[in-house]
């Protein structure tokens, strides 16, 4: 959706100024859209959520004031209502989400 709207031929017509956040999720998102989420659309605080059928709506998201590349290129912070635990394994420790 957001890569649509600012594709939109007509975009500079309209006043999105108002606009402080959104949330982008369903796909990856390259870093191109993300930089001109904050740019174009006034959208500082957007960020990037990660669900999984099993915990619906959204288990993962980064939050507003992380930088750029890491809201493109991680998953986020666990959601409150998300259980998880550490389990070791041979290469270490790891983080497995209980659901």
């Amino acid at each position: 959706m957001f890569i649509r709207v600012l594709e939109e031929p007509r975009f500079e017509r309209y006043d999105v100024s108002s606009l402080r956040t959104g949330t982008m999720a369903g796909s990856p998102c390259p870093i191109k859209v993300m930089k001109d989420g904050v740019s174009r659309l006034h959208m500082p605080e957007v960020t990037i959520a990660y669900a999984m059928i099993e915990t619906s709506p959204v288990s993962f998201q980064s939050s507003g004031d992380d930088p750029l590349e890491c809201r493109v290129t991680a998953m986020g912070k666990f959601q409150k209502f998300v259980l998880r635990r550490e389990a070791s394994t041979a290469l270490g420790l790891d983080m497995e989400t209980t659901v």
